[in-house]
């Protein structure tokens, strides 16, 4: 089943405070109590998707 995604960065640059410092990470989960399948999934609040509201973007995921 092909999921429609974006490339899913939820936090660009590096990340203060981090030793081993990466840049351009996906670092959200989304959790849930049962299997259920994925129509999308994109970063938000990340001037690509809607305006930047913090460093961390969000995440809208739609399901089937």
């Amino acid at each position: 089943m092909e999921i429609d995604r974006d490339r899913g960065i939820t936090v660009e640059g590096k990340i203060a405070g981090w030793v081993e410092n990466k840049v351009d990470l996906w670092i959200d989960l989304v959790l849930h109590s049962e299997k259920v399948a994925v129509g999308s999934s994109k970063a938000i609040f990340n001037s690509a998707n809607k305006p930047v509201i913090s460093d961390h973007f969000g995440v809208e995921v739609v399901l089937k």
